[in-house]
């Protein structure tokens, strides 16, 4: 094979590089994980995911579901696996295969996200999902339409196609450049793609740790890739040079603690963030942390070499950082932080199995909720590094637009359970069927100065509900009381339109409520007729 081109990514300056190669010349040679300290922390993360799981629940959405997955295990919610929840984003094609819709807000954000972390998470792929009889390995198989062309999004994909290839028929996967034409892809053209996109592709899609993650696991689990395995290595060895940036930052901020009055260390402390473009955040922190760690636990259970000083320096992150979070973890807000939190507590598990020296159970970290150990160890306030100043929290100004709450609240009130409104969002709130495709739904809107009580197609594939809405519309306007507007949108969601009726904002909560459900007692039986005859609605 011909030269490897290095790659790395880092872009440090000479200062920062000199800070990196102390810390790396100075590692402890035999580190020992703190088991003790991360139970504690352990303990407060799990409190945490049991008393925010409604609402992130609530928020219907298959990104965050698959990221409680990750952190905390296929748990039992409310008597079954998590696993189950993912029924509701199933779509089915016309021969009744099932599938997720990919790089889409309504499924996988990123391209099989939720079935790499259900891998990580040692979920099988004959698991039967809400005993519909449908199972992972019909969900990887169906699910081969991939909305993007961005070679930097392969990397979930790639993790999951490497854990659960056995189970996986399909061996071409079609990508859809949203403006261009479609591609077939075969496994190896993938490889190719996640190769390249490691030297061209920007670092938005989680800075390329699933990348790499994702090309490591292809070559270790799927014959034929083993040309490919310079390049595993060379990206598995420069993504572990982010190990000691990480190390560096906390042994400053440590020196800080111990004496504020240090300038030199504040200064190198601010270079090495300002550098890797990380800011001050604690989530930020915790967030690389837990993914270059994940990186390197999944590498060595797939039996990459991996250096005793990298893994002694991921020992000491974890030590160290599980102090801080001790101390500092009840100033973060959970329901922003619970992604980079769960990639965290997904890494120093697998890392603890590890350092074991036993074959490691991924099921083994998954968080029982009915048996909590409450943590009560008090806050040592000069480790509280946001009360310190060290480091800051991400704060989200949260308005509750009390208006909309009160319409939601009494329209649930007296709605029958398969005609509750979904999720938790401020804004809007769907109302379907579960049977229903999920694009095809009525909602709350909540407009500037108005209130909406719509339907809306958000699929290509609904057009054929358009013709009857909107020879709906006529009729609707007379049933229909104390509307500013009621007409069909065609230019909504790409032009795949919507019924609207809008309120003023000043509209009595009652008389919203009523439209919603004088729209939904006139329609829903001729929606539900046109998605049967479409082979659209759910077994």
């Amino acid at each position: 094979m011909s030269q490897i081109t290095p790659w790395s990514p880092l872009q440090l300056s000479d200062e920062c590089w000199e800070i990196i190669r102390q810390t790396k010349n100075s590692i402890e040679p035999t580190q020992t994980l703190d088991a003790a300290l991360a139970n504690q922390v352990m303990a407060i993360s799990d409190q945490l995911i049991a008393e925010n799981l409604d609402s992130i629940v609530e928020r219907d959405g298959l990104p965050h579901l698959c990221h409680v997955i990750n952190g905390w295990g296929n748990l039992t919610y409310q008597g079954t696996p998590l696993t189950d929840l993912i029924s509701g984003f199933v779509h089915f094609k016309k021969d009744k295969q099932p599938y997720i819709y990919q790089c889409d807000p309504e499924g996988d954000f990123h391209p099989w996200q939720t079935f790499a972390y259900s891998a990580m998470a040692g979920v099988p792929a004959t698991i039967n999902i809400a005993k519909t009889g449908i199972t992972f390995a019909d969900l990887l198989n169906g699910s081969t339409q991939i909305m993007t062309n961005k070679g930097v999004e392969l990397g979930h994909m790639l993790f999951a196609l490497a854990n659960y290839y056995p189970h996986i028929s399909a061996r071409n996967f079609t990508f859809y450049d949203p403006n261009g034409a479609p591609q077939v892809f075969d496994i190896e053209q993938l490889m190719v793609q996640a190769v390249h996109a490691h030297y061209v592709g920007d670092y938005t899609v989680c800075r390329k740790f699933h990348l790499t993650e994702g090309v490591l696991a292809m070559v270790a689990k799927v014959p034929g890739l083993e040309k490919f395995k310079p390049y595993a290595n060379l990206f598995l060895t420069s993504q572990l040079e982010i190990l000691y940036v990480l190390l560096s930052v906390l042994r400053l901020t440590v020196k800080l603690i111990e004496n504020p009055a240090d300038t030199q260390s504040k200064q190198q402390l601010d270079q090495l963030r300002n550098d890797m473009v990380m800011s001050d955040l604690i989530e930020n922190q915790v967030y690389y942390a837990g993914h270059v760690i994940e990186v390197m636990g999944f590498a060595i259970l797939d039996g990459y070499q991996v250096d005793d000083k990298d893994v002694n320096c991921a020992i000491e992150i974890v030590n160290t950082l599980n102090k801080i979070l001790n101390n500092s973890l009840h100033q973060v807000d959970f329901q922003e932080a619970f992604l980079g939190l769960g990639h965290y507590r997904r890494s120093q598990t697998l890392l603890s199995q590890l350092m074991a020296k036993t074959e490691p159970d991924l099921t083994a970290y998954t968080a029982n909720l009915d048996n909590l150990h409450t943590h009560s160890t008090p806050i040592d306030s000069a480790w509280d590094v946001i009360a310190q100043g060290l480091f800051s929290v991400h704060k989200v100004q949260k308005e509750r637009p009390e208006k909309f709450l009160d319409i939601i609240a009494k329209y649930n009130r007296d709605a029958d359970q398969n005609w509750q409104t979904r999720g938790s969002f401020m804004h809007f709130r769907r109302i379907a069927p579960r049977h229903w495709p999920r694009a095809c739904h009525y909602e709350f809107l909540t407009l500037p100065d108005a209130i909406g009580v719509e339907i809306h197609l958000e699929r290509d594939e609904l057009a054929f509900i358009k013709p009857y809405l909107i020879n709906s519309v006529a009729s609707l306007r007379t049933v229909i009381k104390g509307y500013q507007a009621l007409d069909w949108d065609e230019k909504w969601n790409k032009s795949r339109g919507r019924l609207f009726v809008s309120f003023s904002d000043q509209t009595h909560s009652d008389v919203v409520v009523n439209a919603m459900r004088k729209l939904i007692e006139l329609t829903y039986q001729d929606i539900e007729l046109l998605l049967a005859e479409h082979s659209m609605v759910a077994a």
